[in-house]
């Protein structure tokens, strides 16, 4: 083994330890949105006579409904689940994330 092989080593480790503190630090957020109904259009074909029967009738809605879902996991684990309904703006988001 050569004299700067232990050098090296320490080095190498000092890089390590640093990374691995840095990974504790860090969290990482995610967010999914999920829609409950689609607000899309849908084409239905008919027989004559068939526009308002029960089973030829497609349920639509006006606005969609959407629920976001956040997390945030770090090396401690995962953090809560939170559910929002509809769009969260910048004061909202500011709250979930004080939190």
């Amino acid at each position: 083994m050569s004299k700067r092989m232990p050098i090296k080593h320490i080095k190498y480790r000092h890089i390590q330890v640093s990374q691995l503190t840095m990974q504790r630090r860090l969290a990482e957020f995610d967010e999914s949105i999920f829609q409950i109904m689609t607000d899309k259009s849908k084409f239905v074909r008919r027989r004559p006579g068939e526009e308002y029967r029960p089973d030829c009738i497609v349920p639509t809605v006006k606005h969609a409904t959407y629920i976001i879902v956040w997390s945030m996991i770090n090396v401690r684990g995962a953090g809560r689940l939170r559910i929002e309904q509809g769009i969260v703006k910048q004061d909202k988001l500011k709250k979930i994330l004080e939190e």
